[in-house]
């Protein structure tokens, strides 16, 4: 389908030729927008043009048309939709919307205030579904909460803001975490709202951070002070002039706030270069939630300082450092900063992180967007970090790698799926990895029954768990043989690149010492016990073929030849332990005929 954004872009050509009222009108009235933008823009492949909220949808087809909306603080007293409902109800065009949040107060938020257009906005969006599934991701669970009021949850997804996932690194909070150790020499500061009398110490007390370590004021809202940043100063009354004076830098007169400004401001119109500044700090904090975000996501020990439920939910859904403003009304110091960042788990940012990424990507999924950019990368890595090393024995393990991919056997999970023919199947995936295997099986092969998969890698598993998009239907499990056999018997069992070591056995010549033939027939065993029977089995990349093993006394080969592909991967050996000739498995799914 083709994709369009719907709404603001995250792309402002001439930008370094806009003048504060330009750049605010483009960036939804806060540049802060174009961080989520850009990320809905990367992560779905659309754009770089956008469609403005209310123009017409008349030129675009339903059936080859989808749109996708970058979201933020919709639902709120502070807005109304019912107009822009109106106007998208007139054309059934399919929507996504990625990011939608709920503003209140500290506290919470009222769904009772939040206006009746507004609701009807978001059943236009939900009855938009391009297959009837989910199609709008929320910003956290207080959102899903005022959303539930209305019944409307069944449609919804939390996932966090889509700017958690620009930066690719599945270890950035622990990258972060080891930055705290650095000594703090720059900090910089989104710069808060002028207009909460109740914070004015406390940004009073930030601003003397960025002015004592030479880091960067950010600007983002509202329009003067975009305006004092771009030194358009014959735009801004002289009332609100001082206003801002007053409540940023009192100590100094006019010419030396507008001096200060010059040496320390600036509004970023690129998220590319907005994130690439960032990475020159030991520091960022501040009250805006995106500002703080560039900071995360150039790997920066980033604090957001929460004035209200929508940047604490964000926080909280997404495991960022963050305190309540009211806590540092009289100000905040570097040392109140460290005990904020120290208090904080990169590991669980990185495992949170990748669980949200995981339900983002099927949400998107449902809706026949193929994830792009950062995001599958993200879901792809296999960690290897200090604190993450695999939890597992070498010699109980056939494959020891625990990295998965999706789509890796489409063909081969078709073809068991055709030959099967079961309404409600037992799936065992064994060797399930970091989960790819499980989210395939359960998401286009198997769309009932139930699905169990194993891996004798702790890390894998809690991985696996944390991913799982499906926890009605699949569970994750340890590789003990009575575990096993207390979920099953299985209708179907799978073991794709386990049987092996590999690449290890790349380059051998012999592998009987380093991987026998009778441990592969012993899994084999275990896998006949395991199954139904009339059920499948399916091995596909092992060093040794299955035809070879005693158990095809048992099971005969399914034969699909415009399936199977004529040569693997992984190196094939006799049950000898010396290489073939040819590198045909000769069958890789088998239906089990005999006890």
């Amino acid at each position: 389908m083709r994709l369009h954004i719907y709404g603001t872009s995250p792309y402002l050509p001439d930008a370094s030729c806009l003048s504060a009222d330009e750049l605010s009108q483009q960036s939804g009235g806060n540049t802060g927008n174009l961080m989520f933008c850009h990320s809905v823009s990367r992560m779905t492949g659309a754009g770089p043009r956008s469609i403005p909220w209310g123009a017409s949808l008349d030129e675009l087809d339903p059936s080859h048309d989808l749109l996708v909306l970058p979201l933020a603080n919709q639902l709120g007293a502070h807005v109304d939709l019912g107009v822009l409902a109106e106007k998208m109800a007139r054309q059934k065009i399919p929507m996504v919307g990625l990011g939608l949040g709920a503003q209140g107060p500290i506290h919470g938020v009222d769904a009772a205030a939040i206006p009746q257009g507004s609701w009807k906005w978001l059943r236009v969006i939900l009855e938009r579904s391009v297959d009837g599934k989910p199609n709008i991701a929320l910003r956290g669970e207080e959102t899903l909460r005022v959303i539930e009021e209305q019944g409307l949850a069944d449609g919804c997804i939390v996932t966090g803001c889509p700017s958690n996932f620009i930066n690719p690194s599945a270890t950035l909070g622990r990258e972060i975490s080891r930055r705290r150790a650095r000594p703090v020499k720059r900090i910089s500061v989104p710069a808060g709202n002028p207009f909460l009398p109740q914070h004015r110490l406390l940004e009073q007390s930030l601003r003397g951070l960025v002015e004592s370590t030479h880091g960067i004021y950010v600007c983002q809202h509202p329009i003067d002070m975009l305006r004092l940043t771009k030194h358009e100063y014959d735009d801004i009354d002289r009332a609100t002039f001082h206003k801002y004076r007053n409540y940023i830098h009192p100590e100094l007169d006019d010419a030396g706030f507008m001096d200060w400004f010059r040496a320390h401001a600036h509004a970023f119109a690129s998220v590319p270069e907005w994130i690439s500044m960032m990475t020159r700090n030991d520091v960022v904090i501040g009250t805006r939630i995106h500002g703080v975000m560039a900071g995360i996501q150039a790997g920066v020990p980033s604090v957001c300082l929460c004035i209200d439920s929508r940047t604490k939910e964000l926080c909280q859904t997404m495991a960022i450092p963050y305190a309540d403003a009211n806590d540092y009304r009289d100000g905040i110091c570097v040392d109140a900063i460290r005990e904020i960042i120290d208090r904080w788990d990169g590991r669980q940012y990185d495992d949170n992180r990748r669980m949200l990424g995981a339900r983002l990507a099927s949400l998107l999924r449902d809706n026949r967007i193929e994830p792009r950019g950062a995001l599958p990368e993200l879901l792809r890595a296999r960690v290897h970090a200090p604190g993450f090393e695999a939890s597992v024995a070498v010699d109980a393990a056939h494959q020891v790698s625990t990295h998965s991919s999706r789509d890796r056997y489409r063909d081969i999970f078709s073809a068991a799926a055709l030959a099967l023919n079961v309404v409600n199947p037992s799936v065992l995936s064994f060797g399930c990895a970091d989960g790819y295997e499980l989210d395939e099986l359960a998401a286009e092969h198997f769309h009932h029954g139930r699905i169990v998969g194993c891996d004798i890698d702790l890390d894998a598993r809690r991985i696996a768990k944390l991913c799982n998009a499906h926890p009605g239907r699949v569970q994750v499990i340890g590789s003990d043989p009575q575990l096993l056999a207390a979920h099953g018997p299985y209708h179907l069992v799978v073991a794709m690149g386990v049987l092996c070591q590999w690449p290890e056995t790349k380059t051998m010549d012999d592998i009987s010492e380093y991987y026998p033939f009778s441990r592969f027939e012993a899994q084999l065993e275990q896998f006949m016990d395991l199954l139904v029977p009339e059920g499948l089995l399916c091995v596909y990349n092992s060093n040794y073929r299955v035809i070879d093993s005693r158990f095809m006394a048992h099971l005969e080969v399914v034969k699909n030849p415009e399936l199977i592909p004529a040569l693997q991967a992984v190196r094939l050996f006799h049950p000898s332990g010396r290489p073939r000739a040819d590198n045909v498995s000769g069958g890789f799914l088998f239906r089990k005929v005999r006890p």
